[in-house]
């Protein structure tokens, strides 16, 4: 019976650490405070193919539920990008990307990114990739290329 006890608070032990450990770091918490700044800047580079320099565009939207400037789209040659703040009381706030073809009107990529209320917004990926790191998305039938990051703030 005793070495039964002894095992149960070993296992105990070995829960509440394992709980610890698979939370954020300690660097982390608290480290916005679940702050998300006012705006979120996307870095969005399109070129018609490899042979060409990108045109660049940067797309600034606002994250204040307020206002009516929650969305940012750039159009290219055949490419069409969308960046959408959402701010949902079931869901919380995210950033919402959509990449379309323009041609087709066909939705080429989705992506959502969702941000931890007790952390906030956190600008993460080496290399000044923001919170979404760089991406890219290729046309079906063009030989067209997006690539895109976002991050917090201007």
């Amino acid at each position: 019976m005793g070495r039964a006890k002894g095992w149960t608070w070993i296992g105990l032990l070995a829960t509440v650490l394992a709980l610890v450990a698979c939370g954020p770091p300690a660097e982390q918490i608290g480290d916005q405070g679940g702050v998300i700044p006012d705006t979120i800047s996307c870095q969005v580079n399109y070129r018609a193919d490899a042979g060409q320099p990108f045109r660049e565009s940067v797309l600034t939207l606002s994250t204040v539920p307020e206002q009516s400037a929650n969305t940012a789209s750039a159009e290219f040659d055949d490419m069409g990008f969308e960046a959408t703040f959402l701010s949902d009381a079931g869901e919380g706030k995210s950033l919402s990307i959509t990449v379309t073809d323009l041609t087709a009107g066909a939705e080429l990529a989705r992506g959502l990114y969702q941000f931890d209320p007790q952390i906030g917004l956190r600008d993460q990926f080496i290399g000044g990739h923001g919170f979404t790191g760089l991406a890219y998305v290729f046309h079906p039938t063009s030989d067209g290329e997006v690539q895109y990051y976002c991050g917090a703030g201007a």
